[in-house]
């Protein structure tokens, strides 16, 4: 099955022929990123700014199609690979599908912004999920894996060459966890928990912790993925 998350198209497809399938899903990992701090503001086919739809619309198109099959299955979590970086983030929502000026736009904001958009998703979700008590087993966690090097950042490769950075084995290891350790569940509220590289919670940010900011980014996605608010 082929999934490229810079068209919406494609994760469309993807669901379709998942869905298709009529199986239950037990656990989706949204780990798929890229992070260009130095290149201009670039958009996708679909009009939206490339870092923002890989790593948060995208992501969010797919988990709001395979959630029916999900909540056919009996503990179903959805894991989202997040970034310690969504803690000096802000929300500016007219960079996500509109031109801006050059000298107002830095590619490692948006990767930032794009991270803390995702987990304020995922953390809407989850609460919109755990309204309805026979979901009640639904699960939503966001995991910050540590510095990875991986091909995100050609630097990386050094870096963990040199051990400053995690290794991809090293850094799957609290993706893995949060994906099947029953721990996770017992430090979730309303369904969702935010953890980080060593397997243990940790804090989001204070504005990802905002409700009514994060109703603010759920209704903008929405709007996006031209689906229901509700």
């Amino acid at each position: 099955m082929e999934l490229d998350l810079v068209s919406l198209s494609s994760v469309r497809s993807f669901a379709e022929v998942w869905t298709q399938r009529a199986l239950p899903l037990d656990l989706l990992i949204n780990n798929a990123g890229i992070y260009k701090p130095k290149v201009p503001q670039s958009f996708s086919r679909d009009g939206i700014e490339l870092q923002m739809q890989v790593n948060h619309i995208a992501p969010a198109l797919l988990t709001m199609l395979l959630l029916p099959s999900l909540l056919r299955a009996p503990s179903p979590r959805v894991i989202s690979v997040s970034s310690i970086a969504h803690r000096e983030a802000t929300i500016e929502l007219e960079s996500w599908n509109s031109k801006v000026e050059q000298e107002k736009f830095s590619g490692f904001l948006t990767y930032g912004s794009s991270k803390l958009a995702q987990l304020m998703f995922l953390k809407t979700l989850a609460d919109k999920v755990a309204q309805q008590k026979e979901n009640a087993a639904f699960k939503c966690i966001a995991v910050h894996p540590g510095g990875v090097g991986t091909n995100i950042d050609p630097m990386a490769y050094i870096a963990a060459s040199t051990g400053l950075m995690f290794t991809p084995a090293e850094g799957s290891r609290s993706v893995i966890f949060c994906a099947t350790s029953e721990d996770v569940t017992e430090s979730l509220y309303n369904g969702f928990g935010y953890y980080s590289y060593d397997c243990k919670p940790d804090r989001i940010s204070p504005l990802a912790s905002d409700t009514d900011a994060c109703c603010v980014v759920w209704k903008k996605t929405m709007e996006i993925l031209r689906i229901d608010n509700n």
